[in-house]
């Protein structure tokens, strides 16, 4: 694809401050790999990677050519999706998949007030980390689905309505609820 043909002509330079785009696992240097697409559940532990300035290697995952489903992956992730870190400085490695819980991973490693020590505040953080992987995230994933692909496919959208409809109520319901609660939310 497109996409990972310029992605490969930044193999072995910097993305970020602190993330390095590698071919391999074997070309890593730092301690923390990142097995990513670029998806919305990718971006995630990037984000939080960049916010806690971990240095971190990059190992892109062709999702159109089908790589997260290929054994030495799937080895790390059964689940055969993106994300899935690595954490090379344990004996044997770390693997870390889903996005919430590499995450939760990285706060407890590297220790992080986004993640406090008092456990009503902890608490908290953590329903709404379990919030969004089990709810917005789905919701609005779905509904693009919904929207953008299963749509366009049909020659008559009706019988999609119902659950575009539902999807499209339910993330705009979604951002009313994290609005309301914006100490944990920056939009």
């Amino acid at each position: 694809s497109q996409q990972s043909s310029r992605l490969m002509e930044r193999i072995g330079k910097q993305l970020t401050q602190h993330a390095r785009l590698v071919r391999s696992v074997e070309d890593c240097e730092s301690d923390i790999v990142l097995f990513a697409a670029d998806t919305p559940n990718s971006w995630k532990p990037a984000a939080l990677l960049e916010e806690l300035g971990v240095p971190y290697d990059v190992v892109f995952v062709d999702i159109m050519k089908n790589q997260q489903s290929e054994e030495a992956y799937t080895k790390m992730n059964p689940n055969g999706r993106t994300p899935t870190l690595v954490d090379r400085s344990t004996t044997p490695p770390t693997s870390v998949f889903e996005s919430g819980a590499i995450c939760l991973y990285l706060c407890e490693k590297f220790g992080t007030p986004l993640l406090p020590t008092d456990p009503a505040r902890r608490s908290e953080v953590v329903q709404w980390l379990f919030w969004q992987v089990s709810a917005l995230g789905p919701i609005h994933g779905q509904c693009m689905y919904m929207k953008r692909i299963a749509a366009p496919l049909q020659p008559d959208v009706a019988p999609l309505m119902f659950s575009i409809n539902r999807f499209e109520k339910e993330s705009i319901r979604y951002h009313v609820l994290s609005r309301s609660h914006r100490g944990f939310f920056p939009c």
